[in-house]
């Protein structure tokens, strides 16, 4: 939700158990008033090009006002996802849509990988063919966590310092 600037007064977790038992009230949700909500709820459904081969990740950066630390973004200039650095994780900051914006393109993710905090188990959730077995010890690694995953993108070369 704050992702997209959508905020609901009774808090996030309310409003995830609300939209489970369909009682979300609709007087609690607030837009923001600058017209970034409706954009990002366009690129919306690009979103899961972000955990396939259509991912690029990008270094230190500004948005309009926006300074991040990495961008997640789909190979065709559709949406973004801001990172911060923070205590050594990257943590999502801002969505945003690309279109008819210049945005820097970045390296391509050769691997993507997702950790269960509960299990410990590692599912790959991308991998590009050409750079299986091969030995990635000189790769950016990008790890950031959801509540229960970690989630790690790997790029073919050493992005930043």
């Amino acid at each position: 939700m704050h992702l997209c600037g959508i905020s609901y007064l009774r808090g996030s977790k309310n409003f995830f158990l609300s939209a489970k038992y369909r009682k979300i009230d609709l007087d609690k949700v607030l837009i923001k008033k600058d017209g970034t909500t409706f954009q990002k709820l366009q690129v919306l459904s690009a979103f899961p090009e972000l955990i396939s081969g259509n991912v690029r990740l990008t270094g230190r950066g500004r948005f309009l006002v926006l300074d991040y630390d990495y961008a997640l973004r789909t190979s065709r200039q559709l949406l973004a996802l801001t990172l911060i650095n923070q205590s050594a994780k990257a943590i999502p900051q801002s969505l945003l849509n690309l279109h008819k914006k210049m945005f820097e393109k970045g390296a391509s993710v050769v691997r993507i990988e997702s950790q269960d905090f509960n299990s410990d188990q590692i599912t790959v959730l991308f991998e590009e063919q050409s750079k299986k077995d091969k030995d990635l010890s000189l790769s950016f690694l990008l790890h950031f966590s959801f509540s229960v995953k970690l989630v790690t993108f790997s790029t073919s070369n050493v992005l930043f310092v």
